[in-house]
């Protein structure tokens, strides 16, 4: 027996995938239903990734209005700050580059590109979770270097690192709830349409 053209085999795929997004709704979905979810992620990731430069600027302005008013240590820490948020902003780009339309890998179908896209969502979220616990690490590092290295007093030291560790005590356990529930939903969507495509014999070698 012949094998299927590719075409064909995108085709069956698509299909596959219309009848997993409608079984997830209450009420019948239109054929574009899909298409529909990748242009809504498309738009996120596209926010998301406004998000992360405004949060590198704001990081800059930070530094430079900071500069004169702190030691040595406080400003190579934060340099250093600085420059990682520049490097973790450009890879999470790298990671929404099919959203972004930044890549031709792949079909060029949505369905290649939405798929590529879940993978990277999953990197994306547990990356994000991962930073949330660091920044405590960071603000603990910058205050006790501030304190050995600066000479700042121990009492100021103490206050200011209160205020430190009740800000990220009222942001950072949000945020990684927030994370890590889009790691398992991406997950999930994941690995729904790998049984999908397989079923389909679209697999194309999704990695895990």
């Amino acid at each position: 027996m012949l094998d299927k053209p590719s075409g064909q085999h995108n085709d069956d795929a698509e299909h596959a995938l219309y009848a997993l997004w409608q079984q997830q709704q209450t009420e019948p979905v239109a054929v574009d239903a899909v298409k529909q979810k990748w242009l809504k992620i498309k738009l996120k990731q596209r926010l998301y990734f406004a998000i992360d430069i405004v949060g590198v600027f704001i990081m800059l302005t930070a530094f430079y209005i900071a500069f004169d008013k702190v030691g040595l240590f406080a400003k190579t820490w934060m340099a250093i700050l600085t420059v990682l948020a520049g490097a973790v902003t450009c890879y999470l780009s790298y990671l929404r580059r099919f959203a972004l339309s930044w890549s031709n890998v792949g079909t060029g179908s949505y369905i290649e590109h939405l798929k590529k896209q879940l993978i990277n969502n999953i990197r994306i979220a547990k990356l994000n979770r991962d930073m949330s616990l660091w920044m405590i690490l960071a603000m603990v590092i910058l205050h006790l270097g501030m304190f050995y290295f600066d000479n700042v007093m121990l009492p100021t030291t103490i206050r200011k690192g209160l205020i430190s560790l009740a800000i990220l005590v009222v942001l950072i356990p949000p945020f990684w709830l927030w994370a890590n529930r889009r790691a398992k939903r991406f997950t999930r969507e994941l690995n729904a349409l790998k049984h999908l495509l397989a079923e389909t014999g679209t697999s194309q070698n999704i990695p895990s």
